[in-house]
């Protein structure tokens, strides 16, 4: 089961996240003033309340609603947060992004933070297994036709007299 925290002011909002987490029956869902690290799992917090609390190393995990006037989005940013929800948006949206934040946690748990490196040949695990096996499938054609890396196409249609 998954956990997750949410420590926000709106009790409708967070109580309407809860609701639509618990739906699924994969998720334990703590209403919290005040979020503990010590557990695992997504941590939904307002950005009012980041002060003052120790997530300087659970940045990967945060997910922080913001007003979307609030001048400190970028300080946000700035400090490593890079999962945001802005007050007023649906709590589906909220759902749905905490769903993306446990997914790449999930990805950075299995593929662990050495298996990746910008830059250079990333082979998939079966290739790795295989040593430097190359694969005979080709990447399927786009609908745009082909282009090179860095290129882009648009189709455009001219219009009917």
């Amino acid at each position: 089961m998954k956990t997750v925290q949410v420590a926000i002011q709106d009790p409708e909002y967070a109580d309407s996240v809860r609701n639509l987490l618990i739906q699924d029956g994969g998720h334990l869902v703590h209403l919290v003033p005040k979020p503990d690290v010590t557990l695992d799992g997504v941590i939904v917090v307002d950005a009012a309340d980041l002060d003052g609390l120790p997530l300087s190393n659970e940045k990967e995990r945060l997910v922080v609603m913001v007003r979307k006037e609030q001048e400190d989005l970028s300080k946000i940013w700035e400090a490593g947060v890079r999962h945001v929800v802005f007050e007023g948006d649906p709590p589906q949206t909220a759902r749905v992004i905490v769903l993306g934040v446990e997914l790449s946690l999930v990805s950075r748990v299995t593929a662990g933070p050495e298996s990746f490196h910008p830059g250079e040949s990333n082979p998939s695990p079966g290739q790795e297994a295989a040593g430097t096996q190359k694969s005979n499938r080709r990447p399927p054609k786009s609908s745009l036709g082909s282009t090179t890396p860095g290129q882009c196409r648009a189709r455009t249609e001219q219009p009917k007299h």
